[in-house]
């Protein structure tokens, strides 16, 4: 009767294991497509654009001289 609790300890065991498994991969894949959603909406609207500071065309954009 002990080998019979024992292999069925070991199977809730596993099968808890296998349940932990699969909602860390399930956790894990909507964490990355949710990822890949938000960063390809912030693309789509244009706020993931870096602007550039009022003080940067006076300081660094220099008019071309014209020929």
């Amino acid at each position: 009767m002990k080998t019979h609790d024992t292999q069925l300890a070991s199977s809730a065991r596993l099968a808890l294991a296998d349940f932990l498994a699969f909602v860390m991969l399930a956790v894990c894949i909507t964490l990355s497509v949710g990822l890949v959603l938000a960063g390809t909406v912030l693309l789509l609207s244009g706020s993931a654009q870096a602007a550039q500071p009022d003080w940067y065309e006076e300081t660094y954009a220099f008019p071309l001289p014209e020929n």
